[in-house]
């Protein structure tokens, strides 16, 4: 609990300051400290409100014991406020609006200026009207002037009897009103209104009923023996006071922070506090957008810078690729030339050489008396035309030349013998394809 905000509800009497120190948990409120303060020279006339400076004399001791994070709310005598109840106008305003047009309507009402009211309003759960309830001015900034003197942090200023219906869920069932009486007055709530009454104008409860136009049993009575408002909270470690029923309005104010609640009277501008806060986070929320923006801007433009220098280095370094491969192009192409010239003469190598084995072997089954005189080559056909000495030779070259398995023989052409004698021949000889594949 010790990390938690107190919620502390400060209740100014005529005699005496009662203040109730809690917290909301899970289980429901837990009771931290609660002070009784003896006002003594600092006590206040009936109906009025405490000298600031004799009061912070008293009070600056308890608030040193208060812990740095706290919301104190403030009691405000109920009678020094101004109840009025004012029907919506025709058409539908803003919350910004209603502000500015009930504080024009209180101000015409009332004859006075608008900047010397404080006050504040919700809407009526019975009737389409705004409720207000409006202090003055002066007396608003007496007691923020001894919460700045305190060094306290005030969250709202509640008039005390309003306070009273922060406790209305815990009285028992078919009660409709909670009262607090002290030496000189009662205060009462309803769940839909609240007020004062003085004790000479109703010296009993059954007389204030009348007056509240109320049944006696429907009312709880905040005193000893009746209700006790300490059932409120779940926890109380540290022992509660021997007449708790005095601390009822402390305690209602200490649960005016719950929003699970209804809304109480805050006579502090809080709606504008609440304005600013909001205006505050929407600032925050597009500074820091416009902040978002621009560093995704910046890094975007980083990024694009960065690509554009990398897309420079890769051109320089494409263009210095270009460069030397112009510049040795010469040698290149020089080579492939070279290498294509090697290419070209190892093939014709390779061609004579197999032509050579070819041509040994017709020389070697050419007889002694026969030779050739001319040799053709063209698709595949070899074409032989020669000489011979004898017709013998003739027949044995024919002869070989049927058995030569490279080129066996296809056709053979005229043959008439010469005047010297000789034997004319010629011959085609086809490449045997079976031969060459199996070479």
């Amino acid at each position: 609990m010790a990390f938690k905000t107190w919620q502390i509800g400060l209740h100014i009497q005529p005699h005496e300051a009662l203040a109730i120190a809690v917290v909301r948990g899970a289980s429901g409120w837990s009771l931290q400290r609660w002070w009784r303060l003896p006002l003594m020279n600092a006590s206040t006339a009936e109906g009025t409100i405490p000298d600031p400076q004799s009061l912070a004399h008293v009070l600056r001791p308890w608030s040193r014991e208060l812990p740095l994070r706290h919301r104190i709310h403030l009691s405000f005598p109920a009678h020094r406020t101004l109840q009025r109840a004012f029907p919506h106008p025709p058409m539908r305003l803003r919350e910004r609006e209603q502000v500015a047009w009930l504080s024009q309507t209180m101000a015409r009402e009332l004859d006075m200026d608008a900047d010397l009211l404080r006050f504040d309003f919700q809407d009526d759960a019975l009737s389409p009207a705004f409720n207000v309830t409006a202090a003055q001015g002066k007396e608003i900034s007496a007691l923020l002037t001894l919460a700045q003197t305190l060094k306290v942090r005030i969250a709202a200023v509640t008039p005390d009897a309003c306070a009273l219906q922060r406790l209305l869920p815990f009285i028992p069932p078919g009660r409709q009103c909670l009262v607090w009486r002290d030496e000189g007055q009662w205060l009462w709530a309803t769940r839909y209104a609240w007020g004062r009454k003085l004790a000479r104008e109703a010296a009993t409860l059954h007389d204030l009923a009348a007056t509240l136009s109320v049944m006696p049993e429907h009312i709880a009575l905040c005193a000893e023996g009746e209700f006790d408002p300490w059932r409120a909270v779940i926890v109380r470690q540290p022992p509660v006071p021997p007449d708790g029923y005095r601390f009822a309005i402390a305690l209602g104010l200490a649960m005016g922070g719950d929003t699970l609640m209804a809304h109480s009277v805050n006579l502090l501008p809080w709606r504008r506090q609440h304005y600013v806060a909001r205006l505050r986070l929407w600032c925050v929320i597009w500074g820091a957008s416009l902040l978002l923006i621009a560093s995704f801007a910046t890094i975007a433009r980083s990024v694009f810078l960065q690509e554009g220098r990398i897309n420079e280095l890769l051109l320089a370094a494409e263009n210095g690729r270009t460069t030397a491969l112009a510049a040795n192009m010469p040698r290149l192409q020089q080579r492939q030339r070279q290498q294509q010239a090697r290419l070209q003469h190892q093939a014709q190598r390779e061609l004579t050489q197999g032509w050579q084995s070819i041509l040994t072997d017709l020389a070697n089954l050419l007889p002694d008396q026969a030779w050739l005189t001319s040799l053709n080559y063209q698709q595949e056909t070899l074409e032989l035309e020669g000489l011979a000495r004898t017709f013998g030779d003739l027949l044995t070259l024919e002869t070989s030349l049927r058995h030569y398995a490279n080129f066996p023989l296809n056709r053979t052409g005229a043959t008439r013998q010469d005047a010297q004698g000789r034997w004319q021949f010629q011959y085609q000889l086809t490449r045997s394809v079976a031969r060459e594949r199996a070479l």
